[in-house]
């Protein structure tokens, strides 16, 4: 197993884009 590998939980993963939408918004 490599730790350097991160598994992204999809939930975690659509979390992350919604935060980035809305800081694309702000811009």
């Amino acid at each position: 197993m490599e730790d350097r590998k991160i598994q992204w939980h999809p939930g975690f993963v659509a979390a992350m884009n919604l935060e980035f939408k809305e800081n694309q918004r702000d811009l």
